[in-house]
């Protein structure tokens, strides 16, 4: 008889746990539950009184099967820059609309489509959606690690009805859901995104209590993390309020969130080292934004959004031509497209504030704590000054050669 695993077991295996849920979903006792670790972070806990110590969770996780379902080959089949034809959806989009137009097109197959959407108490979850109208819910970046909740068991359920279904989520999530499923489902297209990785709980919860703060002591109701009214390239961080009355708005340079998002020290530990997004993709398509367009590809910016299009599969390749009447498309190389695109095949490096944010966040006042994370992030002036001779010898030597 096998004996019941203890409470903390999984995280002693997966230290660098993503906290995708596939031990929750897979565990036939229902004897996982995801709580909070010290960071914000959720992770694994096993409730050792229903467990039967099947080991099925072990068997199941992501991180220890990393390359059990990798794509079969390293680049993706064909990579393409891009936009929705439908300016209104393509304003309301992070990007260009790319995914809007393969959900219509899940969706009108009688098909369900899956993915991050914020609701009550700003919470963001993996919902399902099978009309077109709740699409809204669903567009749009969300810079807050999703709920997945029990969602691989919804996905399996409709699978086995026969319907199609469209799954989006970071690499991470997409490679839970292959893992939890064990085997390939012809129906099934999964959309993953370039993800720069995802931020501290409590970093949003600190900045809606700043945003909330003040003689109005207003309630923030929605927050949109890419607002374009000043552009896609500056997009903007907006928090809507229960009054109606005006709401902030922000650009990515100067919003606090986003200087503590951008910044890399309040990342989820898994995040620097990702077994999810590296150039062996488990998702049919990558969908991500072209930056460095402006520089490359001038007659594909207008500034409104431009999407990269990452095909990995048959699948994703067949679903792709299906809907070229409702985009715009244009290939792009390999190469000029990860350009400045470092995140879709590595992780960003650790910091040397992580453990100041965390040890900080919450005692002291948030402006002050971001400023302090980007200063101690400065190389220092030895440092500096020896790359900029680096820089300067390798020019001299490059000149010589010539």
């Amino acid at each position: 008889m096998n004996s019941p695993l203890a409470p903390d077991t999984l995280n002693q295996l997966v230290p660098l746990c993503s906290g995708c849920g596939a031990c929750m979903n897979s565990c036939p006792k229902n004897a996982i539950k995801l709580v909070p670790d010290a960071e914000g972070f959720v992770r694994p806990r096993v409730h050792s009184m229903d467990c039967t110590g099947c080991k099925t969770c072990i068997r199941i996780c992501p991180v220890l099967h990393a390359e059990s379902h990798p794509s079969p080959q390293q680049n993706p089949l064909a990579v393409y820059a891009g936009w929705n034809k439908d300016g209104s959806i393509r304003l309301a989009s992070s990007s260009g609309g790319i995914f809007s137009a393969l959900a219509i097109s899940t969706l009108k197959k009688g098909g369900t489509v899956y993915g991050a959407a914020m609701g009550e108490n700003l919470r963001v979850r993996h919902i399902r959606i099978t009309t077109p109208e709740e699409l809204s819910t669903l567009r749009g970046s969300k810079y807050i690690q999703s709920d997945t909740g029990w969602i691989y068991r919804t996905v399996k359920k409709d699978l086995k009805e026969g319907l199609p279904v469209l799954f989006s989520g970071t690499p991470c999530q997409i490679a839970a859901l292959h893992q939890y499923l064990k085997h390939a489902y012809p129906l099934l297209l999964c959309v993953d995104i370039i993800c720069h990785g995802v931020p501290s709980p409590k970093l949003f919860q600190e900045y809606i209590r700043l945003r909330e703060s003040g003689e109005e002591n207003r309630k923030v109701t929605s927050v949109q993390f890419r607002d374009k009214r000043v552009g896609w390239k500056s997009f903007s961080m907006v928090c809507r309020f229960g009054d109606g009355k005006a709401a902030y708005a922000e650009t990515l340079h100067r919003d606090l969130f986003m200087q503590g998002f951008l910044g890399n020290f309040c990342l989820r530990p898994s995040c620097y080292a990702c077994a999810a997004h590296k150039e062996r993709r488990h998702a049919d398509i990558t969908l991500g934004d072209f930056w460095g367009v402006d520089l490359h590809m001038p007659e594909l910016d207008d500034d409104k959004g431009t999407s990269l299009i990452f095909i990995h599969s048959a699948k994703g390749e067949s679903i792709w031509r299906e809907i070229q009447d409702a985009v715009f498309s244009k290939p792009v190389p390999y190469e000029l497209a990860v350009r400045y695109n470092h995140a879709y095949h590595q992780s960003f490096p650790h910091h040397p504030a992580e453990k100041l944010f965390h040890d900080n966040i919450g005692t002291i006042p948030l402006e002050a704590l971001i400023a302090w994370c980007h200063k101690k992030g400065q190389p220092s002036l030895l440092r500096r000054i020896a790359r900029k001779v680096k820089r300067s010898t390798k020019r001299i030597w490059n000149r010589r050669m010539r």
